[in-house]
């Protein structure tokens, strides 16, 4: 049975480094796979960033989001440089209100890739957002760079917009979850068929 989780809920939380970094060799070129000590380091600055999907206690996927700083923010939108595996603890922040997030990466193994995993962590995601909202902290814009087809798929079925393209390596998504929000907008909608 799939259950879908938040990092904060679990109990032994390091523990699910090497089973992130798992899938993502399974899903994602080299370039894209995270090193341990930078995902340890992130997880430590900030454990309220993932939405994890488990089969039987067997993790199969995960969506990874970030608070990042201001600066970190304005150089994702303003220059070219790709960021992944680079973001350093200081380029993570709390959560407050009007917190910009960066949608780092999702990866779900190949075999549950058409199944409707990625709409329960989407769903997941969105109530985090909204409960998030509830309790005063409205995310202010989510931004997320793309590097494969089902990446884009993924993003503009939730909503997101292209903000550019860079050079065949990755397309740089946005999405003013705020004003969505203050407006009624449907926040983070996602296509029935997965991505």
């Amino acid at each position: 049975m799939i259950q879908i989780k938040l990092s904060i809920d679990i109990k032994h939380d390091i523990d699910i480094i090497p089973d992130l970094m798992k899938i993502e060799k399974q899903v994602y070129i080299p370039a894209y796979c995270g090193e341990y000590e930078s995902i340890r380091a992130r997880f430590l600055k900030n454990k309220d960033t993932f939405v994890l999907a488990y089969d039987d206690n067997q993790m199969i996927g995960y969506l990874c989001f970030l608070p990042i700083s201001q600066e970190l923010y304005y150089e994702l939108i303003n220059s070219d440089t790709f960021h992944d595996d680079d973001i350093l603890p200081k380029d993570i922040s709390d959560y407050y209100n009007g917190v910009n997030l960066y949608l780092l990466s999702i990866a779900i193994l190949p075999h549950y890739q058409n199944t409707d995993v990625i709409i329960q962590m989407s769903n997941t995601f969105s109530n985090y957002l909204d409960a998030k909202a509830h309790n005063g902290i409205i995310v202010n814009n989510i931004v997320a760079s793309a590097v494969t087809d089902d990446g884009e798929k993924f993003l503009q079925n939730l909503g997101f917009q292209v903000l550019k393209r860079v050079d065949n390596q990755y397309t740089l998504y946005h999405l003013n979850y705020c004003n969505n929000y203050n407006t009624g907008t449907p926040i983070l909608t996602e296509n029935k068929e997965g991505y």
